[in-house]
Order: structure tokens, then C-alpha cells, then sequence
């Protein structure tokens, strides 16, 4: 348990509200989609936190986990590839970067150059239901 003297840790806080969510009989797939949301999240600790205010009734946790779900499906089904950035965006990207990729920290080569172009698809979704989107959105990365 936690006290003022022993806070719970990053682990502990995850693990209490997993136990949490699991002890509420969610219908499929509530209780996975609210487990990756804080085991996938950034900040696990922040996540965590927020799971538990707001699962303060069934019917409250299954929002938050439809409103999860509305983020996941905008970015991996409903999103729209991005433009390329022009060249001067593209130098400054990867000056910024340090000549090394962002997803595999390997160093740029003649024989294997860096490309710097869009990672993840811009969500349209989350125009029409920003508000949302946004505050689950932030509690995941950081």
C-alpha cells in the first residue's frame, strides 16, 4: 500500500490499476485496449494516474477505453500519409537528429543515407473530435 513516507513506484502504480480494470468486468476488448494504454504509454506512471481517476465506475472505464480506441483506429486506420518536407526542412531535420535515424540509431552512410520522411499518418479524425483525442492522446505520450 501506498503512504506518505513510500509512494508507489512507476511498476506498482501500473500493476494496482491493472488489477483495477481487471476487477471490473469490462467487456471485450475494454480491459486489453486500457492494459496497453498504460504499458504502452510514454509515461507510465501519468497514465496510470489518469486510468485511475477516471475508472471510478464501469461505465466510465469503458468510455475511457472507446475513447483510446478512437485514437488508435484514427492514426492506424483513418490517418492520411503527410507530405514529405521540402529540402530545407529535410537538412534541418536531420542536422537536428545528428546524421543518425530516429527509429533504428543507426548513423546515415553513402551507401545507406538518411531519409527523413513521415513516420506516422496525420489523424484527421481528431479535427472533428479533437477535444477527445487530445487529452487521451497527451496522457499516452508524454
Amino acid at each position: 500500500m501506498q503512504t506518505a513516507d513510500h509512494p508507489l513506484t512507476e511498476a506498482q502504480l501500473a500493476t494496482a490499476t491493472i488489477w483495477d480494470i481487471e476487477g471490473l468486468s469490462l467487456p471485450h476488448p475494454a480491459v486489453a485496449l486500457l492494459r496497453s494504454f498504460i504499458v504502452e504509454a510514454l509515461g507510465g506512471a501519468a497514465a496510470a494516474a489518469y486510468v485511475q481517476s477516471r475508472i471510478f465506475s464501469p461505465e466510465e472505464a469503458y468510455r475511457l477505453a472507446s475513447d483510446w480506441a478512437c485514437v488508435v483506429e484514427a492514426v492506424s486506420r483513418r490517418g492520411i500519409a503527410p507530405q514529405a518536407p521540402d529540402a530545407t526542412a529535410a537538412h534541418y531535420i536531420s542536422q537536428r537528429d545528428g546524421g543518425v535515424c530516429c527509429v533504428s540509431g543507426l548513423p546515415g552512410t553513402i551507401l545507406d543515407p538518411l531519409v527523413v520522411s513521415p513516420v506516422l499518418p496525420i489523424p484527421v479524425d481528431w479535427l472533428t473530435d479533437q477535444e477527445r483525442s487530445t487529452t487521451v492522446h497527451d496522457r499516452v505520450c508524454g
